[in-house]
């Protein structure tokens, strides 16, 4: 539990540290209903299918959302957690520990957790599609079958958002 409280605190720090712009595309109001939803599949188009996963997030409210897209890769857009058959975190690569909170706090660098993105604006309906490629994450080295599921903060609630779950096979 204590590592779970901690992942998301240093979620949510790596989201405020971002740039001054993302304080002003991020403004969430306690208790207002989620914009987004999260859904994650294989992506298209079928490259390297196990290792590449695609995140849609789409806009579930009744009006244009602004949210922050960060740059350098859609890894870090979202937390992605991959367990394997046990229930266990396969190795984490150093990208992978730091953008899916699974690392003590105290051996961040805060320039690490510092970013660059714009707010954009998603459409009422409209979704923003992302690929990620698992191995920037987790070390997917070993055969096995593994669950994967994602999460972020919604931009309008704050609240935490998570997909659906889906299974993969690495061979």
């Amino acid at each position: 539990m204590k590592r779970v409280i901690v992942g998301l605190i240093v979620f949510a720090s790596a989201l405020a540290v971002g740039s001054r712009a993302a304080a002003q595309c991020l403004k969430p109001v306690p208790g207002a209903s989620p914009a987004l939803s999260l859904s994650v599949g294989p992506a298209e188009p079928r490259v390297d299918f196990g290792k590449l996963i695609g995140v849609t997030m789409t806009n579930i409210s009744g009006h244009d959302v602004l949210m922050w897209k960060e740059k350098g890769g859609d890894e870090k857009q979202v937390q992605v957690d991959v367990r394997d058959e046990n229930g266990n975190l396969p190795p984490e690569t150093d990208l992978g520990k730091r953008e899916n909170g699974h690392v003590d706090p105290s051996e961040l660098d805060p320039n690490q957790l510092k970013g660059s993105g714009a707010c954009v604006t998603v459409k009422k309906g409209e979704s923003i599609k992302l690929q990620i490629y698992l191995p920037r994450l987790y070390d997917l080295t070993k055969s096995g079958k593994y669950t994967i599921k994602v999460q972020t903060i919604d931009p309008e609630s704050g609240a935490i958002v998570k997909s659906n779950s889906i299974r993969i096979t690495v061979r």
